[in-house]
């Protein structure tokens, strides 16, 4: 793996190269560098990273305190060809690079937004199995695991108001992700995920009936 020094990020990124920002979701929504899709450093790291990431040629955007664990993982994804630059947004914005934020909103929000927004898709990024034993009524459902499909994402209505989530947070900012790297501008990020919306009065939720034999 080579280290890329900061100096050098511009010229790194105007090659072709596939960027992976593995920052925990809290810092990647308010600021990271436009086209990048966001893979958490954590125990899923791994499999995420071989499931989302078909090109060769990648650049890691990672904080200074990751290097440690990072280089522990690294070897689980030494297939690729791999460059990581540990840098931060005030690094970026002196270079002058394109930057993107993904908007988040709390259920409260939710609520109120799904009253009032007649094009509001709220889609529901989790596993089929969780979405059938419940959830948001009206929710589209489209894991985050399908989103490497160009006809699975051909699906979604970029003039709608798209709202996201998963279980807790990390797969629906992936997914927020993956759709602003195609071209998507119209997205928020339920913060908290199903956890949170279960929380909140007067969000309709639909669940599986039990089946009586």
């Amino acid at each position: 793996m080579k280290v890329i020094a900061v100096s050098d990020l511009k010229q790194a990124l105007s090659e072709d190269i596939c960027l992976v920002d593995v920052r925990p979701t809290e810092d990647f929504v308010h600021s990271f560098i436009k086209g990048a899709i966001n893979i958490v450093l954590n125990n899923h790291f791994a499999d995420r990273f071989k499931h989302f990431i078909q090109e060769q040629k990648v650049l890691i955007i990672a904080k200074d305190e990751q290097q440690e664990e990072l280089e522990k993982v690294i070897k689980k994804i030494a297939d690729k060809e791999l460059s990581v630059c540990y840098s931060t947004i005030i690094d970026w914005q002196e270079q002058d690079i394109a930057l993107d934020m993904i908007i988040d909103i709390d259920t409260y929000e939710l609520k109120l937004d799904i009253k009032h927004d007649e094009r509001a898709l709220i889609i529901d990024v989790r596993d089929h199995e969780d979405y059938e034993q419940e959830h948001v009524t009206g929710a589209k459902n489209l894991s985050v695991f399908e989103m490497t499909d160009p006809l699975v994402l051909s699906q979604v209505d970029e003039n709608l108001n798209i709202y996201m989530h998963c279980n807790g947070g990390t797969r629906s900012v992936l997914a927020c992700s993956i759709l602003k790297k195609h071209g998507f501008h119209n997205i928020r990020n339920i913060e908290g995920g199903m956890k949170a919306i279960r929380k909140e009065e007067d969000i309709p939720l639909k669940e599986k009936k039990a089946q009586i034999n």
